[in-house]
Parts: structure tokens; C-alpha cells; sequence
């Protein structure tokens, strides 16, 4: 019996039907059979679970897990202390390894909502050896990651804790944000504790900092225990860390942005298959015999 014989409600799906936006780059009359190649197991992880993922990723064939829902916390422990990431639908999460390290770290990854994976293997593996820009999709998400998780980095060494936390709330906007009319919504029930392994600082601390990061409009915590971002409010950051202010709309304009990008990717490909179309219809009539035309 397999790791997969072990989980419920496995599932076998195209990962370009999960993730179009992969196969963006991948010819139109090539895109059935990338669809097909691209045929990947599914797991679904409840609230809590993770250990599977390591269990799993001792395989050598694996290539890593795509995230399709939920959310995942990857965690890296020192003593007391955690630098954890959060990854959603869209990131990429590679395979546990370990590492030469005289210190006792450890590492854990575990669901804290129901979250499906998508387990790239060995025929992930060979769709990417036939269309390159499929592993080029992915090794940009995993950069983009890498990116983010050394921007948590730089937020942790500023100076004031209030500062850290509207950072590190507006650049988890900036990846999963939810506009609202008053603001900007960060969808996640963060404790304060978590906040504080976020941001380098115990609870108590990042208490007093969400209290009078509120008592000055600037945050709120809604009914749902996720967090508003008033309206204003990253202005008022980049006022603090020197830089021109945002407008308020920072997030939706960034969205308005990929939005437009992807329209213009659909029109480009309905372009393309148009004109393949239209060269078919020449070849044909020049194939066919001449009518007359009365």
C-alpha cells in the first residue's frame, strides 16, 4: 500500500485546467495534448495535517506538490523561535531536504484550512521535458516565493514592531488582499502570536502594537478574526519608511493590471487560432475546383 492508498479523495486532474495561466505560453494546437500530459494526482490535506507532504516528498521522482486550495503554513523552528510562510493556490511547494547545519532546526509544513495539492511527478516531469515554458511557469512561482520570503526577512529587521506589522499585513495584501469599500482585507485569521513569528516579537508586544495600530484607524479586526487595512492606512507606511505614498488602491490597481495582462494573453491566442483558421479555409479553397459565379 502507497502514501496515496492511505488519503481520501484522490483525484486525477490537468494541472492547466487547474491553472491556465501555466500553459500561457504553450502553442494553441499543442495545448490538447499539453492538457492531457499535464494529468497530475490530487490530495486533499484537512485542517492540521501536513506530515504527508514529508513522507511523500522523500520520493526522488517528486518534483514537488501545487497548491490548487486552501492554505499551507511552512514553518522553519529555532529554539523558541519560527519563521514561518504562508502558501496558497498558485505556489509551488518543493519537497523537504536536509541540510548540513550544526544547529537544531526543524521544519514543518501543515494545513490551517482543508488544502489540495497537486503532486508533480514523473509525468509533470516529462510534459515539462516537451514544453519548457511549462517548468519555466513553475520555477517563476517558486522564485516568487523565494522572493516574498525575503521580503518577510527585511520586514522583520525594521526598527518599530507597528511598522513590522502593517508591512507584513500589506505585503500578504499584496498577494491574497480582498478590496473592500473601506480598505483593503488580508483574509487570514492571524493570531497574535502569529503575528509576532511573523515579525520577530513576543505576543505581548504585538498586542500593544495592534492596539494603537487601530486606536489610529490604520487596522481592524473584523467579526471573522481577519484583518481590514483601512483605507489610508499604506500611505500612511510608506510615509513612515520614506517613500512617496501609495494611494489606497495600491492592491486593486495591481489586480486591474493582472487582470488586463490575462485578457490580452485570451485575445492574443483567439488571434492566433483565427488566423491558423483562416490559413485552413485558403488552403482548402485552393485545394477545391473553381466555381463559376453567375
Amino acid at each position: 500500500m502507497t502514501d496515496l492508498d492511505l488519503l481520501g479523495d484522490v483525484r486525477v486532474q490537468s494541472l492547466l485546467d487547474i491553472d491556465p495561466d501555466l500553459g500561457a505560453d504553450i502553442p494553441d494546437d499543442e495545448r490538447s495534448a499539453a492538457r492531457r500530459a499535464t494529468s497530475v494526482h490530487t490530495i486533499t490535506l484537512a485542517e492540521g495535517e501536513g506530515e504527508i507532504l514529508s513522507r511523500l516528498g522523500q520520493r526522488p521522482d517528486l518534483a514537488g506538490f501545487f497548491i490548487t486550495e486552501g492554505l499551507l503554513l511552512r514553518e522553519v523552528r529555532l529554539d523558541s523561535r519560527a519563521l514561518p510562510e504562508l502558501l496558497g493556490p498558485g505556489d509551488v511547494v518543493e519537497p523537504p531536504v536536509e541540510i548540513n547545519t550544526f544547529l537544531p532546526v526543524h521544519s514543518r509544513m501543515v494545513a490551517l484550512a482543508p488544502t489540495r495539492l497537486a503532486i508533480l511527478g514523473p509525468s509533470f516531469a516529462r510534459a515539462c521535458a516537451k514544453w519548457p515554458s511549462l517548468l519555466g511557469a513553475i520555477e517563476r512561482r517558486k522564485s516568487a516565493e523565494r522572493q516574498r520570503v525575503a521580503i518577510h526577512g527585511a520586514i522583520a529587521q525594521l526598527a518599530r514592531v507597528e511598522i513590522r506589522l502593517l508591512a507584513l499585513l500589506w505585503h500578504l495584501a499584496g498577494t491574497w488582499g480582498r478590496v473592500a469599500s473601506d480598505g483593503v482585507v488580508v483574509p487570514f485569521a492571524l493570531t497574535h502570536e502569529m503575528l509576532g513569528q511573523f515579525v520577530g516579537a513576543e505576543r505581548p508586544t504585538v498586542t500593544l502594537a495592534v492596539g494603537q495600530l487601530d486606536s489610529e484607524g490604520l487596522i481592524a479586526r473584523l467579526d471573522d478574526r481577519t484583518w481590514l487595512l483601512r483605507s489610508g492606512s499604506d500611505a500612511w507606511l510608506n510615509e513612515e519608511l520614506g517613500h512617496a505614498p501609495l494611494e489606497p488602491t495600491a492592491v486593486a490597481r495591481a489586480r486591474q493590471v493582472r487582470s488586463e495582462a490575462r485578457i490580452a494573453r485570451d485575445e492574443a491566442r483567439a488571434a492566433r487560432a483565427e488566423a491558423a483558421q483562416t490559413r485552413r479555409r485558403r488552403g482548402e479553397l485552393r485545394k477545391s475546383p473553381s466555381e463559376d459565379v453567375a
